[in-house]
């Protein structure tokens, strides 16, 4: 698929959201191109993006969102690399049917929404839309019909975040705590609000660095 980079008219660059999409199958590619394009309020400033070009535009044009394909979200460096280039990106990841637990895997990466294909437009757009409210959404199937509804979990907060990481590497609250220099109480204080953020158990159930 060819890559699409559009110059956007510098007057109305800051009155729309700006979004990027990174590559996807050129059936899904196009539908949501064509959904991005239907919308007033959304400008896409450049389409089928491989990831080294993509990082080169998020840190160019700064990018308001990134529309990433599952499979190019489930790299962990690369959204990484994304948010850290520009800290205000959010990244919405399209996948074929997610589970919950893949989703939930995305999110902790730093991604803030996971979407099914089969999600409609106006799932799509106001997935976007709450991402940017800091949000963070996944996919969940619904029982009987095959129908995808929209689950919103809390955002986690930076320290959460840096919390977060720490419990996936394994580490100990103790090891938390002397990392980030902080009580093992306040440790213990984050990791229960993530849980119940992320609506896990516990640290058992949080995707491992590397899955």
């Amino acid at each position: 698929m060819s890559t699409v980079v559009c110059n956007a008219p510098a007057a109305t660059a800051r009155s729309k959201i700006t979004v990027v999409l990174g590559q996807f199958g050129t059936p899904m590619g196009r539908g949501l191109a064509q959904i991005l394009s239907e919308d007033s309020g959304i400008e896409v400033i450049a389409a089928a993006l491989e990831p080294a070009l993509l990082a080169e535009t998020v840190a160019t044009r700064a990018p308001d969102v990134a529309l990433l394909s599952g499979q190019a979200a489930s790299s962990r460096q690369l959204v990484v690399t994304l948010t850290s280039l520009h800290p205000g990106l959010r990244i919405v990841a399209v996948a074929n049917e997610p589970s919950r637990a893949y989703a939930l895997r995305l999110i902790t990466y730093g991604v803030a929404a996971c979407l099914s294909s089969n999600a409609s437009a106006a799932d799509i757009l106001g997935a976007i839309r709450l991402a940017l409210e800091g949000k963070q959404l996944i996919a969940c199937w619904s029982p009987g019909p095959r129908t995808v509804q929209l689950s919103e979990l809390s955002a986690l907060t930076s320290r959460e975040g840096e919390v977060l990481t720490h419990l996936q590497a394994g580490a100990t609250n103790a090891e938390i705590a002397a990392l980030l220099h902080i009580s093992t109480e306040t440790v213990r204080s984050h990791a229960s609000s993530i849980y119940r953020k992320l609506d896990v158990r516990g640290r058992r159930d949080l995707p491992r660095l590397g899955e």
